[in-house]
């Protein structure tokens, strides 16, 4: 019905149509369009390999990336992930689920994580205030970016071959993080399917790991942060 038709996620599609006629959030038209451009030129290019084919094929069916996908995406010497997972908490997180440690490395093998701003409590003496109000909006100060559902600002959205939380965990590791509550929340995405899969490597396990192992990681850590930052 329309109710249900106004609530859900996803954007909006006419009856027995597969173009799109409107969008229920500025997020979705953009995903929309990033997924078309990416579908029409670079993905029709007869030249890309296995990983790159696997890739795209993850995130359209919301399957798992094999290990070694994962190792030649982010040019890990073979046997890493496997090597790596002696250390880790695998989960299968459904979507919504927030990944609370501050203190951990994420590395996602299928779905996605996002990348939050969150509505923050506002103080006391103005709680009479709707608790989605932002401290932004009681300042009265401009929010730049786009934002989302439910007093959500989305950041990033991390897919499958992703390592998530390298900033909190480097700062944790040089007891350089100011606050933990300044920084954005991470969030399993529906994105790419029902639920993510997710390798956590905590803080605590870091120092233990052996030094090949140990160096690959720091080396796709440094990489994975500059490409981030050369797409931001």
């Amino acid at each position: 019905d329309i109710y249900h038709a106004m609530r859900r996620e996803s954007s909006f599609r006419p009856l027995r149509l597969g173009n799109h006629d409107a969008f229920d959030h500025e997020t979705d038209a953009l995903d929309w369009c990033a997924d078309r451009l990416l579908g029409e030129t670079y993905y029709k290019r007869g030249d890309l390999d296995e990983s790159q084919r696997e890739y795209r094929t993850c995130c359209e069916m919301g399957i798992r990336l094999t290990d070694e996908t994962f190792e030649k995406m982010n040019m890990l010497p073979p046997g890493t992930m496997a090597q790596l997972k002696e250390h880790c908490t695998l989960k299968e997180c459904p979507s919504r689920t927030v990944l609370r440690e501050a203190n951990a490395l994420y590395f996602v093998l299928k779905g996605a994580v996002s990348m939050v701003d969150v509505a923050e409590s506002l103080p006391e003496s103005v709680s009479h205030i709707a608790s989605s109000a932002s401290l932004a909006d009681f300042l009265k100060v401009g929010k730049k970016g786009f934002h989302g559902r439910g007093g959500k600002r989305l950041r990033k959205r991390y897919p499958p071959g992703s390592i998530v939380g390298k900033t909190a965990f480097c700062l944790h590791r040089a007891d350089r993080l100011l606050d933990e509550h300044v920084m954005s929340e991470l969030i399993v995405s529906g994105k790419f399917g029902k639920a993510t899969e997710v390798w956590i490597l905590p803080g605590s396990k870091w120092d233990s790991l052996p030094a090949g192992l140990k160096s690959s990681l720091n080396d796709m850590l440094v990489m994975q942060q500059a490409e981030e930052r050369q797409h931001t």
